[in-house]
């Protein structure tokens, strides 16, 4: 990577995060929730009670130990607002964890990311588990007890890589980390698409999740190319809600890859006074349970937050979807722009390369 510095970021509002914090043991007067003793959310409760089934599976028995599970508008632990969820081994007595039900945290999740994020909590909660901070060489974390310094709690496993879950779930017992084959380091293979943008938009199309018609501007534009004649671009009027967010995203099909590859999505981005929000590639894995019906299963991103009022290049900017399983049907490529400010961002030069 040459001198301009890409700033690898975790925390987005519809990506938000819930891992990167301290394991905290709190007392009731720390508390800022009156949280009900041994009180499971009905919503929450099917996550629960499958967590106790797999370690009973696995030798251990969580059951009697008081446990609330419960969604809340505000986390206890201080210092805590950019978090989605929190475990606690001891809160006013009582193992508790608990959630943030709101768009990015919650409602806009599947149902294995929901278990993924509810694993990792009751981790902390009933094990007293730690963080881990370290990645195998395929860029899967070690354990499920990830930092989100390192990776996305959302995403350690989906609903079609159950090697990777049982894995997990034995490490979370077990403690150890020996490298499973399908965490082997990935290697060029093959670059499946390049798009320079010489035909306009050529299949990419724009959308706003969360804010109004207007709150993002979509446009092909000259003056930002980096090789002629077009990019794509963003322009945030700087009066978006703040869980607004506008994406350029095209689908490409994909097939006869090794299973667990690794798909590497690089481009140059150009941001212009991105003084506030963050700019970046979202990778979907998608199927087809219906003709003509993407359905997304895993989801990888890389995001940047380095704000700044000058024009900022990220040159090869890069994000790896990791581990493609032969569910895998296509590919949503996103362009992303969140921001209250007043900006432009634009991209060119976009590549796909599989590493196998």
């Amino acid at each position: 990577m040459n001198s301009y510095r890409i700033l690898y970021y975790s925390i987005i509002a519809m990506l938000i995060l819930s891992c990167n914090k301290d394991d905290t043991v709190l007392s009731s007067s720390t508390s800022t929730n009156q949280n009900p003793v041994t009180f499971i959310d009905p919503e929450l409760k099917p996550f629960v009670e499958s967590f106790y089934i797999e370690m009973e599976e696995r030798g251990l028995n969580y059951r009697n130990k008081p446990l609330s599970a419960i969604f809340v508008n505000e986390l206890s632990a201080p210092n805590s607002s950019q978090f989605c969820a929190y475990g606690y081994p001891n809160l006013n007595g009582v193992a508790t964890v608990e959630v943030i039900k709101n768009i990015g945290c919650w409602l806009s999740k599947n149902r294995v990311e929901h278990e993924n994020l509810i694993y990792h909590e009751l981790g902390h909660a009933l094990m007293s588990k730690s963080h881990t901070y370290s990645l195998f060489p395929n860029g899967s974390p070690t354990s499920i007890m990830c930092s989100s310094e390192v990776t996305d709690n959302y995403r350690v496993y989906n609903k079609y890589q159950t090697d990777q879950k049982i894995f997990y779930l034995d490490q979370l017992v077990s403690g150890t980390a020996m490298e499973p084959d399908w965490a082997s380091e990935k290697f060029y293979s093959y670059t499946l698409e390049t798009d320079t943008f010489d035909n306009s938009l050529d299949g990419w199309e724009h959308d706003t999740e969360y804010g109004t018609n207007n709150s993002y501007t979509f446009f092909v534009d000259e003056s930002h190319a980096i090789s002629l004649p077009y990019a794509l671009g963003i322009s945030s009027s700087g009066n978006n809600n703040p869980e607004a967010v506008g994406y350029w995203y095209k689908y490409y099909d994909i097939s006869n890859f090794n299973n667990c590859s690794n798909l590497v999505v690089s481009a140059d981005i150009i941001a212009d006074n991105l003084t506030e929000g963050y700019v970046g590639i979202v990778i979907d894995f998608i199927e087809y349970p219906s003709p003509g019906i993407p359905l997304r299963f895993g989801r990888y991103y890389n995001l940047t937050t380095e704000n700044s009022a000058n024009l900022v290049l990220y040159e090869d900017f890069k994000a790896t979807g990791i581990c493609l399983t032969e569910e895998v049907q296509a590919v949503k490529i996103h362009f992303y722009l969140k921001s209250t400010a007043q900006t432009s961002v634009f991209i060119d030069n976009l590549k796909i390369d599989l590493y196998e």
